[in-house]
């Protein structure tokens, strides 16, 4: 855990070895290996044809991942296994301007995405994504209507309340510690 590394060791080659000490450093370990090679995929991405190399050899890592080639892992501790996460981010990222131009109606996106979580509890995550980049990006337009007003008003409440902000600055320490805490709990 020193070395924040220990999320590439395999599961299949030393058991629970991300999770050994600090649970949740897992999380810690994978963002440590995307910083590492940020600086050459940037560098990568500048160029169309190292763009695309880059892109098939993610997809190629990704599939030797899930494919169980790299080892077996009880998370997603090493770059291969998260990689999609962080595309997920910086996707994110880079459509926030060309979503601010937009009218995007944040109530009926956020309904539809809700619903689609419902009908299938795998998109939970992905439709909270979904719902809370619409609302990013329309923070600065006026609602479209009551429902849109309505899920405006109450994301403006959950998110930017003092509770919110508060647990915000503390969840990732809380995060972190908890499950040494539990576990000391636990033996006492």
């Amino acid at each position: 855990h020193i070395v924040l590394l220990q999320g590439v060791v395999p599961d299949s080659v030393l058991p629970w070895s991300s999770v050994t000490f600090v649970g949740p450093a897992w999380t810690l370990s994978l963002e440590w290996q995307f910083y590492l090679v940020a600086p050459a995929l940037i560098w990568a991405m500048r160029s169309r044809k190292w763009a695309a190399a880059v892109v098939l050899f993610a997809i190629v890592c990704a599939a030797l991942y899930k494919w169980g080639a790299l080892g077996s892992y009880n998370s997603y501790s090493t770059l291969p296994g998260g990689l999609w996460l962080f595309v997920i981010g910086i996707a994110s990222r880079l459509a926030l301007p060309a979503l601010r131009t937009l009218a995007l109606p944040v109530g009926l996106i956020t309904l539809a995405a809700f619903g689609a979580a419902i009908l299938e509890k795998q998109l939970l995550p992905f439709s909270v994504w979904i719902a809370f980049l619409a609302y990013l990006s329309q923070t600065d337009k006026p609602a479209q209507g009551h429902l849109d007003g309505a899920v405006r008003k109450a994301s403006n409440a959950l998110i930017g309340s003092r509770l919110a902000t508060m647990l915000g600055q503390r969840s990732y320490s809380v995060y972190i510690i908890h499950m040494p805490v539990l576990k000391v709990a636990l033996m006492l």
